[in-house]
């Protein structure tokens, strides 16, 4: 009888032994969940990045940009938001890189449309008309690419070009600010006064506070002005009273589809 507590002893040991054996013979597959996955966590901040789109909260994309691309390096998403950020921002080269990287990883004519602003704006308008051509072969019924060529074709002194283009635009998205207001600057340019002035009397209608691609644009309000001031001095040219080259006010493209710019997988 006194041998009873050393074999329950013994056994027990034994038990205890075959318990860690087991363990550590076969892999844990419990975990404790910390949160919602990487993927469902991306995806939310693809969507906070869409609103701060909408929000025309720049710093706060350019930031979820960053989150996102710290999860996920080749997201074509986040790039894009990145130069769209970037642009929006006056860092035209850093946008262009992202711009880039964003069609390298996925092409979609939302992106090209990007890059071709981004040309644009630094004055790049053979490039920018590229981009406008393969945002059209991709799509060939988004308005936005032909809005991009006909700014394109403006600032290479193609009025002729630029009106078939902005036609295109203008026939597929007749309630488009932007379109409107491309329309008038090269009515302008063209020297036609009546026209200029009412397709900048209707892009201001329709959205006198629609989102310029990047700082320092003029408005279509301001554009306005100019013209009515061009054209009572009788200065139908295209030279600008205000000192503001006429090609360098380029404001196609920003408030067409907001929440699609940053190019949406």
């Amino acid at each position: 009888m006194r041998q009873l507590p050393v074999i329950r002893l013994v056994i027990a040991a034994l038990l205890i032994l075959s318990m860690i054996i087991a363990t550590t013979g076969a892999p844990i597959t419990a975990s404790i969940s910390t949160g919602p996955s990487t993927a469902t966590y991306i995806k939310d901040l693809e969507e906070e990045g869409f609103m701060a789109i909408a929000n025309e909260n720049w710093t706060d994309l350019l930031n979820l940009a960053d989150r996102g691309l710290a999860l996920e390096a080749e997201n074509p998403v986040f790039y894009a938001m990145k130069g769209y950020a970037y642009r929006k921002l006056g860092n035209l080269t850093a946008a262009l890189s992202a711009d880039t990287r964003a069609i390298e990883i996925e092409p979609n004519p939302i992106r090209y449309a990007n890059r071709g602003m981004t040309h644009l704006a630094m004055v790049n308008y053979s490039a920018a008309l590229s981009d406008g051509k393969a945002s059209v072969s991709l799509d060939p019924g988004y308005a936005t690419a032909y809005a991009l060529e006909a700014m394109a074709y403006l600032g290479m002194q193609n009025t002729s070009a630029a009106q078939e283009a902005i036609d295109k635009a203008l026939a597929i998205d007749s309630e488009s600010a932007s379109h409107w207001h491309v329309q008038g600057l090269i009515a302008l340019k063209a020297g036609n006064c009546t026209r200029a002035i009412e397709s900048l009397e209707r892009s201001v209608l329709l959205n006198p506070n629609y989102s310029l691609p990047w700082p320092g644009m003029p408005n279509a309000s301001t554009d306005l002005k100019g013209a009515e001031a061009q054209c009572r001095a009788g200065q139908s040219e295209g030279a600008r009273t205000n000192g503001i080259p006429l090609e360098g006010a380029v404001v196609a493209l920003a408030a067409a589809a907001v929440f699609l710019l940053a190019g949406r997988k």
